[in-house]
């Protein structure tokens, strides 16, 4: 069984430096106090009286958000820090902009039915650099104690995939675009609200009676606001003739005989990138004389820094915020490794189970958001430490400060965009056969090239075991025709190249397979989704080739790597120091 760490087993255990474990475990969990700890204006009520102090729900810590905001939790707090004037001078705007925007009308509650209560949220909004860019105020409504069915309805709403943002950005780079960034300010408040909802009067704006606000927009903090004001922004773009994809609902396109406009929605931030620099000026006045808005250049967008060279090419990378992590985690002074798994498996001597006030949960989210978004260098080791979220051992927390050892060594690492890559789209997919030391599943890794750089990858174990290489690499590329076909019909309506895309695979029994019904003693026992690759191939949608093990870039995202081969692959998915070193 299992031990749990405590007081007398903390001697035995060492960490990689020879310090006790125990002490490496107080420091991070000290640095999270800190954080935790609310602001002492929070803690004494406005009469002096002790207060309640109110910390952040333990479920909520796995959480790693798009952006980085320190928040404020009431308006007492707010109006008694030292920003309290930043903070007063907030709350006016926002109240100017629900006014204009007539969100609310003053009346008297009508019988049965039921008032949502109110309460402001406070953050400041940081720039890519880690600097503040806005002291930002939002009145919001408790949505929690809507009732289904009575206060809203459907609340589903989209937002664009990552991978589409970089696949845009690979595009661009190519055909040398433009690029501008912009953001709808107050954007729920544009969203016309179909259901009959009454809010309280905002605090520290009242007017002295006991009327309500009847809204007539939706307003954030309603479970149907960002469904409304989707609405409303979709209806706007089509009007201007902007086509909605039928690959990502949130990238419109507006394409002319010389000329194109892509833009990519997250909310209420955007990314317009054209070939024409009047039309897409012509679009943000658009823009203007229906939302209020703030544009300027590209170079951040939903936590990531977005480098724009004068040649084309582009760097997409997390610098700053891998920084924060690295310091929020006590691992900004670590000693750096070169590869993010060790490739050596250790005998099983480190099985205790981590006290549950260790924060691998929080890390692994953090390190999480990080991998999906910027570096696909990291998907292996990342998804290796993940699957022991439950009951993380010792043995899975030195793993995953091997990750953080590597990112303070790899910290200036982008994804590259090439102005002179190639403008074609390449797949290349690998299989660990029976990699899974417990269930014996094999791994596979998958990874998509354009203009020189991966936009979009995945590594995970599969669903059942294979029998055989043949089989694991045969069902490893079922998962990448399935990526390849998406990113194919969306590149399909971004650009006049009409290709084949390839998929390449080291397993010369999987690229038989993947044509025609070979091997049939051997193959018949594999389910049916699994062929998906070879009817596409059958149809001419796709093209699978067979390449060198040596040269397999997908090879890095199914397991532990040397030094060489790992540079070398991290190189490959277009992953390079920025400034880049001469």
């Amino acid at each position: 069984m299992r031990q749990v760490i405590d007081d007398s087993c903390t001697e035995e255990l060492k960490s990689d430096n020879g310090s006790d474990v125990e002490l490496e475990l107080e420091k991070v969990r000290s640095n999270l106090e800190l954080e935790r700890k609310p602001a002492q204006s929070e803690v004494k009520a406005e009469n002096g009286l002790p207060k309640r102090q109110r910390r952040k729900p333990k479920y909520l810590t796995d959480y790693a958000l798009l952006t980085e905001v320190s928040y404020l939790t009431s308006f007492l707090a707010a109006m008694q820090s030292e920003d309290a004037v930043h903070w007063r001078r907030a709350m006016e705007e926002e109240m100017n902009s629900l006014h204009e925007n007539s969100v609310w009308t003053l009346v008297d509650l009508a019988p049965g039915k039921k008032v949502v209560d109110t309460r402001w949220v406070f953050c400041v909004k940081t720039k890519a650099d880690g600097t503040v860019a806005k002291y930002k105020a939002r009145l919001v409504a408790k949505g929690y104690v809507q009732r289904p069915g009575i206060d809203y309805g459907e609340t589903f709403n989209p937002v664009v995939r990552f991978d589409t943002v970089r696949t845009i950005l690979s595009i661009g780079a190519v055909e040398k675009l433009k690029f501008r960034q912009f953001d709808v300010k107050t954007a729920f408040l544009y969203g016309t609200l179909e259901e009959e909802v009454y809010v309280k009067q905002s605090e520290g704006f009242e007017d002295g009676t006991n009327r309500v606000c009847r809204l007539n927009r939706s307003l954030y903090g309603l479970k149907q606001s960002p469904r409304c004001w989707n609405k409303k922004l979709v209806h706007f773009l089509k009007r201007k003739g902007m086509k909605q994809s039928a690959a990502d609902p949130c990238l419109f396109i507006r394409r002319g005989q010389k000329s194109k406009l892509m833009l990519v929605v997250y909310v209420d931030d955007r990314i317009l990138a054209g070939s024409n620099e009047c039309e897409m000026e012509q679009f943000l006045a658009e823009m203007e004389k229906e939302f209020r808005i703030t544009k300027g250049p590209l170079d951040s967008f939903l936590g990531t820094e977005i480098k724009l060279l004068r040649d084309g090419s582009i760097f997409v990378g997390q610098e700053t915020y891998t920084r924060r992590v690295l310091k929020r985690f006590r691992m900004d002074e670590a000693n750096a490794v070169v590869t993010p798994a060790d490739t050596v498996v250790s005998a099983s001597n480190e099985d205790a189970v981590l006290d549950r006030t260790v924060p691998y949960r929080e890390a692994v989210g953090a390190l999480m958001f990080l991998m999906t978004t910027t570096r696909p260098d990291k998907a292996y080791a990342i998804s290796m430490v993940s699957q022991a979220l439950e009951k993380p051992t010792v043995k899975e927390w030195k793993a995953l400060k091997r990750i953080f050892k590597y990112l303070r060594g790899t910290v200036n690492y982008k994804l590259h965009y090439k102005s002179n890559g190639k403008p074609s789209l390449q797949c290349f997919c690998d299989a660990d056969y029976a990699g899974d030391v417990t269930s014996r599943r094999s791994r596979t890794g998958v990874v998509c090239m354009y203009a020189g750089g991966a936009v979009s990858w995945l590594s995970q174990k599969q669903r059942s075991v294979a029998l055989s290489t043949t089989e694991a690499e045969y069902v490893a590329s079922s998962e990448a025709s399935r990526e390849l076909m998406w990113l194919k019909r969306l590149l399909l309506e971004l650009t006049d190249v009409k290709q084949t895309p390839v998929i390449f695979i080291d397993n010369l029994g999987a690229v038989k397979l993947s044509k025609n019904p070979e091997f049939h003693k051997r193959s018949k026992h594999i389910a049916v989704r699994f062929h998906f690759v070879r009817e596409k191939w059958q149809r001419r949608e796709l093209d699978v080739q067979h390449i060198s093990s040596e040269d397999q870039t997908a090879d890095i995202l199914t397991k532990a790597l040397p030094k060489t081969r790992s540079e070398s692959l991290r190189s490959c998915l277009g992953m390079i120091p920025f400034p880049m070193e001469c």
